[in-house]
């Protein structure tokens, strides 16, 4: 009538072995330590394989101060990696394929996407390039091998792109617009637009609809 249990006493630590080699550790304060690797089958559906009652901490990944602690991500065919997550030393690495590093995270919180060695807070680097002393006012870096730049892309031909910039009282009190409906580039101070550049060149200082290059 049981639904069956394994009954282990000790007043110490319980070890399983097989074949005389020990794959399982439980010690008398409940840590489990396993030696191999736990694999979970039968799921249908999403679902949960590895959890904790823990308001704190989830899962805990431990190894020695100069070694790598990894997250590994294989299809279920195969042993090929397709992703992994790396903290080493105080660096968080994010790896795609087997072996090509995609982002990085640094000890001092700066991020590098395509680079190793993030020069601010946000480093997106494209190919080969040197980078000079980045000042900590810019927390954005766009770096690649030849020209460089920044896209701004719309869904549709009458939306518009801009790069705002604001204070603590105002999120936009400044603009620079381009818009797409007349392919005009608009300038606004103070919230309101000051200058103007038609698609066919004039450019208005004051006025929205300048009749000749430069009125």
């Amino acid at each position: 009538g049981s639904n069956g249990a394994i009954d282990v006493k000790a007043t110490s630590n319980a070890y399983f072995q097989v074949n005389g080699s020990t794959k399982f550790t439980l010690t008398s304060g409940g840590n489990a330590t396993f030696t191999g690797s736990v694999t979970s089958t039968g799921l249908t559906s999403a679902g949960t394989i590895l959890a904790t009652s823990s308001t704190t901490i989830s899962t805990v990944l431990r190894g020695g101060d100069g070694n790598s602690k990894n997250l590994v991500f294989q299809k279920t065919t195969g042993s090929a990696q397709q992703a992994k997550i790396s903290a080493v030393g105080d660096d968080l690495r994010f790896t795609t394929g087997t072996t090509t590093e995609r982002m990085r995270i640094d000890s001092s919180g700066n991020v590098g996407i395509g680079t190793s060695s993030p020069v601010s807070v946000l480093n997106v680097h494209g190919g080969s390039c040197t980078y000079g002393t980045i000042s900590t006012v810019y927390p954005l870096t766009v770096g690649n091998n030849g020209n460089s730049g920044i896209a701004i892309i719309s869904s549709g031909t009458t939306n518009a792109g801009q790069i705002a910039f604001g204070d603590s009282g105002d999120n936009d009190t400044g603009k620079i617009r381009y818009d797409h409906s007349d392919d005009s580039f608009r300038f606004i101070t103070n919230t309101a637009e000051k200058m103007r550049i038609k698609s066919n060149g004039s450019v208005g200082i004051g006025t929205t609809s300048p009749g000749a290059p430069l009125a």
